[in-house]
């Protein structure tokens, strides 16, 4: 779109985001040197068994959206999609390789590279005046995807 953003205002916006936060006291935690891969891995078993609920609320959204079915529309989510998705992936991909980082924190990189859309986009958009309908439908859309790649990527790369 033609509007123009304040740039510290965004810049605001973006550092106040779960993912930020979640990242320094990420950081902030490991310097401590606690072990919490068990606590870890438990709650990953524990979420596993909520995979196909969360599948079909995805589709659910998507299905309810009427947004998902204009061709235009389809069309600019799928591409915006393969930008959020794909795309990061190649760039945290050669990153790492790059930097040659190996272990916990290569796994990290690449799955919040896969990460869809994050739903505090929405809150941008309304904030920043943008298209909230299409930025609702590319959360949903991420999202819905994002359910079937994990367990792919959690296969093939992880395990």
């Amino acid at each position: 779109q033609n509007k123009k953003l304040n740039f510290l205002q965004g810049l605001f916006t973006l550092l106040k985001t779960p993912c930020v936060i979640a990242t320094v006291l990420g950081l902030y935690v490991s310097t401590l040197g606690l072990d919490i891969n068990s606590g870890l891995l438990l709650i990953y078993d524990k979420a596993s068994t909520f995979f196909y609920v969360l599948l079909l609320i995805c589709i659910g959204m998507l299905v309810e959206f009427k947004y998902f079915f204009d061709p235009k529309n389809l069309t600019r989510l799928s591409l915006c999609a393969f930008t959020i998705m794909i795309l990061s992936v190649f760039i945290a991909w050669n990153l790492v390789t790059y930097f040659e980082i190996t272990g916990p924190l290569k796994q990290v990189i690449m799955l919040c590279a896969l990460a869809p859309a994050a739903s505090i986009s929405v809150a941008f958009a309304i904030e920043h005046k943008l298209d909230v309908d299409f930025t609702s439908a590319l959360v949903a859309f991420t999202m819905a995807i994002g359910t079937i790649i994990y367990p792919i990527f959690f296969a093939i790369y992880l395990h």
